[in-house]
């Protein structure tokens, strides 16, 4: 919600090319600037974007789509590129989803879930700021970081790291290394309409090999979602022998 993506946008569309010049300078680099330069410039027009195919998708995934292709990518319409950016990204399926889980886990458990980002009344306000306030300044959570001034420390508000899931992704992949090999080994494979355990496994076993260090993150993240996923098969059907115990 506080993110100012399309800002940069909405300068090209008007002419205002001074503006823009000084909003780029403001990032520290020119490598940087082109690097939002050319996702704001995406931003103004359709385009079409390649997705690769995946080898190791099953047949009843393979028919969803996963044989990869060319789609066109339309961007959203709004009274400015900022604030089309903002209300799309409030209404993508993606995130009702995600807290439509999150909703239903808390429950599960005897917790309330709240999302203070969605309260309607910060999304009427945000959604009618003007774009003018959205401008990154080399920054673009320049909103949050403004918004928080009275309620956090300047050191808190100001530093650019923050804590991700790879971490803990990794912590979880190092320590049930072991039973994902023997998962991926096993003769019984429940997930085979949707995942080729064959290729499965030559992707981890060649991810382990040229990448021990984790600095691929996100080639590990679809190799723990099969783990995770055929570990969940098992468990739904009965069929948990000591390989799928996975270790939190």
């Amino acid at each position: 919600l506080g993110f100012g993506y399309g800002a940069l946008a909405e300068l090209i569309r008007q002419g205002r090319l001074g503006t823009l010049a000084r909003e780029l300078g403001a990032f520290g680099s020119w490598r940087r600037a082109r690097a939002v330069l050319r996702q704001e410039l995406e931003d103004l027009v359709p385009f079409a974007r390649a997705t690769p195919p995946v080898a190791w998708l099953g047949p009843n995934l393979q028919r969803l789509g996963g044989r990869g292709g060319v789609h066109v990518v339309s961007r959203p319409s709004g009274p400015s590129r900022v604030q089309a950016h903002t209300a799309a990204a409030l209404t993508k399926p993606f995130s009702v989803f995600a807290i439509d889980m999150a909703v239903l886990a808390g429950a599960a458990n005897g917790v309330q879930v709240r999302i203070p980002f969605c309260d309607i009344r910060l999304v009427n306000l945000v959604l009618g700021l003007p774009a003018e306030l959205r401008l990154p300044g080399g920054d673009f959570r320049r909103l949050h970081r403004d918004g928080t001034g009275a309620f956090l420390p300047e050191l808190v508000r100001r530093r650019r790291g923050k804590a991700g899931f790879d971490v803990m992704l990794g912590h979880q992949v190092r320590a049930n290394l072991s039973r994902i090999t023997a998962l991926l080994g096993d003769r019984a494979w429940l997930s085979e309409r949707y995942v080729d355990q064959t290729l499965i496994r030559e992707n981890f076993e060649k991810l382990r090999a040229d990448d021990p260090d984790w600095r691929r993150p996100g080639a590990w993240r679809h190799l723990w979602r099969v783990a995770v996923f055929e570990v969940w098969l098992r468990h739904l059907f009965g069929y948990s022998p000591d390989p799928c115990a996975v270790r939190s």
